[in-house]
């Protein structure tokens, strides 16, 4: 059972092998594994279920990858905020500026995403 599909995730400043690449290499080798988690509908359908929402144009979802967070919010039909400073920023991080957003970049990655965002953000504070 794979509870987070993502293939890598943010520990600190390094890029980690996530639950979601565990579970393809499983596959490959001809495991049989379930999904839960983004982009798979069981997970927007609970959520959605638990708020009690008569629509789901009262939702957003934030997320920073475009294979799951982005997919998966699209899929359900809800906008969804691209945060930019995620696992896609070494994608469009300007190389000749080091931590400086490319606008080149970041419209070349969505334009080949198969699912774009409603919005994008760059970064959150508290």
């Amino acid at each position: 059972i794979c509870t987070n599909p993502d293939l890598v995730d943010h520990v600190g400043h390094d890029l980690v092998v996530c639950g979601g690449s565990v579970a393809h290499r499983y596959e490959t080798m001809g495991g049989m594994v379930y999904y839960h988690g983004k982009p798979h509908m069981g997970v927007y359908e609970l959520a959605y279920e638990s708020l009690g929402l008569a629509n789901k144009g009262r939702i957003v979802a934030v997320g920073d990858a475009l294979r799951t967070d982005v997919a998966g919010a699209k899929q359900f039909g809800i906008d969804v905020v691209f945060n930019l400073p995620g696992i896609h920023w070494q994608d469009i991080v300007d190389e000749k500026r080091a931590n400086s957003l490319c606008k080149t970049r970041l419209s070349a990655l969505i334009e080949a995403a198969e699912f774009k965002p409603t919005y994008t953000m760059n970064g959150m504070a508290l």
